[in-house]
């Protein structure tokens, strides 16, 4: 089994370990470090290099924590395909820079998932967890656009997935179990119903 997801922060706590950080070091580079550190976390879970990932990359500094963990896995020999629906324009200053790095290493952008695309699983967030508004976000209008669109081509190409709903810690432990129990070629139906029983 994969080893326990670290602790989960809402916008404020992520805000204050930022501000504790910077504090520390006023160069540091969050965004490269976090994206990283997803990619790490992405490289334990999914083994050996060569497998297939798809990054989703949201229009905000999220997005640019995906471009940074996209660059890394790519240079690790992962196949990665990076979905991005924005414009990469109106990126904040350092999400954009992470997209150019993706464009750098002549990473893939797509605007939905490819059709002929086939990934082990697939998690979608739900958007049950209340928006909090900040400056670098793009706002719940968006958010509710961009769910439709992701939810919309898997449907539209027959991709099975899995709706996360609840808590983060809640979220976190449902990823847990079905990366657990997951098995190459298994009916995704039947893993979902084995982790909704424990």
């Amino acid at each position: 089994m994969p080893p326990a997801l670290p602790a989960l922060y809402l916008i404020a706590g992520v805000r204050a370990l930022e501000a504790a950080a910077l504090k520390t070091d006023p160069d540091a580079r969050l965004m490269e470090r976090a994206g990283l550190a997803a990619a790490e976390r992405v490289r334990e879970l999914a083994g050996g290099s060569g497998r297939s990932v798809l990054v989703l990359a949201g229009p905000g500094n999220n997005g640019g924590d995906a471009f940074e963990a996209a660059v890394h896995l790519k240079r690790w020999f992962y196949r990665v395909d990076v979905v991005f629906a924005g414009d990469a324009a109106k990126l904040p200053h350092d999400a954009g820079a992470a997209a150019a790095k993706w464009t750098a290493v002549d990473g893939r952008l797509l605007q939905a998932i490819p059709a002929a695309a086939r990934y082990d699983l697939v998690f979608v967030c739900d958007t049950d967890i209340p928006y909090e508004e900040s400056w670098d976000r793009s706002g719940e209008v968006c958010r509710a656009a961009f769910q439709r669109q992701v939810i919309g081509d898997l449907v539209a190409r027959k991709t099975p997935y899995y709706l996360l709903r609840g808590s983060l810690e809640e979220r976190a432990a449902k990823v847990r179990t079905m990366l657990g129990r997951f098995h190459k070629y298994m009916n995704v139906l039947e893993l979902a119903e084995s982790a909704s029983h424990g």
